[in-house]
């Protein structure tokens, strides 16, 4: 969450997205690729992050942001 709001990535579209070493950047949070997993980092400090099931996250969170889906 950058700014309150929670903020969902899709591991699969990310994996896609930094294949070439590219960075992911949505509502403030940048996502790097690190090794086998990702690194989400809000103004050049790194934030925790959660892996969870799209069904179960969002019935607790239904306005999280999603992307790629709610990207521009």
């Amino acid at each position: 969450m950058a700014d309150g709001t929670a903020i969902g990535f899709s591991v699969d579209a990310l994996r896609t997205a930094t294949a070439d070493g590219a960075v992911v950047r949505f509502e403030g949070v940048t996502v790097t690729p690190d090794g086998g997993g990702f690194v989400a980092e809000v103004d050049g400090d790194e934030v925790g992050t959660h892996e969870a099931f799209w069904f179960a996250w969002s019935q607790f969170h239904p306005d999280t942001r999603l992307w790629p889906n709610d990207a521009g």
